[in-house]
């Protein structure tokens, strides 16, 4: 056991302790370990270190470091150690870090600054948080975008404003600008688009977009030059939409780009949606999936055969939770095949297929091929119509488990809509293991949320007469954590409808999505509001988040 675990002693079982001085000899191996476990506190861990090493620990999310000290080592520098500069005291620099052991990250910092350094130690998520805080602001944006307009020099329609093979053009280090920032910045798209007179530039984050200030206008022709360059589409055509895939790496993470480009009458506009390969290391605890809902929803997903729907509109989590759910159940000892459009994860140990309908290699085509591979689980990206409807019911009778994804507001919804589309009743019901409808809630910001009262009007917004007694109803404030948006990530809310033997007995007339609710309410089934609810009474997300998502629900 290492020394320092004697002050975790009596507040981590100690099982885990072996488990953490099993996982090797390092002080930076066991803390790794320990802190990767949710139920062990980040401040635990590191309190216990800062009292071994007689180090100070720091909470960083109400800290304002000297900007003085931050400009001393590069946004790079402090994300690849990571350290954060806190302050300077004469021939002194304090440093934020997470490895009290590492003296070679001390050593490069003291040869870089030519100060002293004083470590501090703090949590990795707090000093990731404090990068993006003191490194990523919209001052500092703007600062870049005029530092980028002053290197280019020429006049808006010469030659040297398209360079876009010379590394050091200004287009390179622009493009290269924008995507690192939203990487930085946890956006999953960028929207870059000209205007008369004016370019825009807006990152989605959490699922609103926020602008940021835009580059120069004159850059902008060789801007979508270079990021078609880099997604392999053609660069003289500028009349057509046109829709590629690029990859980019920060600090050994790659990242998936895919590029979709649309002429507009001001030039033309860009949106990249990046697809983080971390995306498949979520489980389905971790995308927010309530303990009862997750409970009954292992049943259904571990059953040998049947059809699994995630229902809900573009943009609310269920390719995630598709990709959650096969690396829940995956195992070599079945075969699973997924037809996808676009493939957006890769999957060690899944053979994944990329449909293409321009060529005629639909979702039903290529289901048909697939099949006679022999796989015993299948994901389809979606359902889009009675043919590929029905070749997937007919191969979850076969003895075929099957995923897909269908667009419906609510999960009981599901079964009229497969109805609609001219699949028998009677297939639906005795395929369906259950289907499961989905949205994305903003979590509020645990460093900056604030309490606020509930009173009879807030219960009258929410359609309530009464809230738990434990509940604590919290609203956003903004802080420089959250970039002042106050909300930080996303989880998800579900309901879930498990097809009961009671209700493959229902008659075709009987088949309503108000009969199917009324049944699902006798086994545990909660609508989609109720599962915003119960977010918002743990104190995790707003009154006006759980109205804006679940609307009239």
């Amino acid at each position: 056991m290492a020394e320092w675990f004697k002050y975790l002693e009596g507040k981590v079982a100690p099982e885990t302790l072996k488990k953490a001085a099993g996982a090797g000899t390092q002080v930076k191996t066991a803390a790794e370990f320990l802190l990767s476990q949710e139920s062990i506190p980040a401040e635990l861990v590191l309190t216990a270190l800062a009292r071994h090493y007689r180090l100070p620990f720091i909470q960083l999310a109400a800290y304002h470091a000297e900007q003085d000290s931050i400009s001393m080592v590069s946004e790079e520098t402090a994300r690849r150690f990571p350290i954060l500069p806190l302050f300077r005291l004469d021939d002194k620099l304090f440093v934020a870090l997470t490895n009290p052991e590492d003296i070679q990250v001390q050593d490069f910092l003291r040869q870089l600054t030519g100060l002293h350094i004083e470590p501090v130690l703090a949590s990795h998520q707090d000093i990731e948080s404090a990068i993006n805080k003191n490194y990523l602001t919209q001052e500092k944006t703007a600062e870049a975008m005029g530092a980028y307009d002053e290197t280019s020099t020429a006049a808006p329609n010469s030659k040297e404003n398209i360079r876009i093979e010379d590394e050091d053009a200004p287009a390179i280090k622009l493009v290269n600008y924008i995507i690192s920032q939203a990487i930085n910045l946890g956006a999953s798209d960028i929207h870059l688009e000209s205007f008369a007179g004016s370019a825009l530039l807006r990152y989605r984050v959490d699922g609103v977009l926020h602008e940021f200030p835009p580059p120069p206008l004159h850059l902008m022709r060789a801007l979508v030059s270079r990021i078609k360059i880099i997604s392999n589409l053609d660069v003289a055509e500028r009349r057509l939409p046109q829709d590629g895939r690029a990859s980019f790496q920060i600090e050994e993470i790659a990242y998936d780009l895919r590029v979709s480009i649309i002429p507009n009458l001001h030039g033309e506009g860009v949106v990249i949606r990046i697809l983080d390969t971390a995306g498949t290391k979520k489980d389905l605890i971790s995308i927010g999936m309530p303990p009862d809902v997750f409970a009954r929803y292992e049943k259904i997903i571990n059953r040998p055969y049947g059809i699994v729907l995630l229902t809900g509109p573009t943009g609310s989590g269920k390719t995630s939770t598709l990709y959650a759910t096969l690396k829940r159940i995956f195992t070599t000892r079945r075969k699973f095949i997924t037809l996808e459009d676009p493939v957006e994860y890769q999957i060690e140990g899944i053979t994944q297929i990329q449909v293409n309908s321009e060529i005629g290699f639909t979702f039903a085509a290529g289901l048909r091929s697939i099949l006679r591979h022999d796989p015993d689980v299948i994901m389809l990206g979606e359902i889009r119509d009675l043919e590929t409807a029905e070749i997937a019911i007919r191969s979850s009778l076969t003895g075929h488990l099957v995923f897909s994804t269908l667009h419906t507001n609510d999960a009981p919804s599901a079964v009229t809509r497969l109805m609609d589309m001219g699949v028998a009743s009677y297939l639906v019901l005795s395929s369906l293991n259950g289907v499961m409808a989905q949205r994305l809630v903003r979590v509020l910001c645990p460093a900056c949320k604030v309490r606020i009262p509930f009173g009879a009007r807030e219960q009258e917004m929410l359609g309530l007469t009464s809230i738990p007694v434990e509940a604590e109803i919290f609203g956003p404030a903004g802080c420089p954590a959250c970039g002042n948006l106050g909300y930080k990530g996303r989880q998800a809310i579900s309901e879930l409808l498990v097809i009961t033997p009671e209700m493959r007995r229902l008659t075709t007339s009987q088949l309503t999505p108000e009969v199917l609710r009324d049944l699902a309410l006798k086994h545990g089934f909660a609508n989609l509001r109720q599962s915003a609810l119960s977010k918002l009474f743990a104190g995790l997300t707003s009154i006006e988040e759980v109205l804006s998502v679940t609307g009239e629900e």
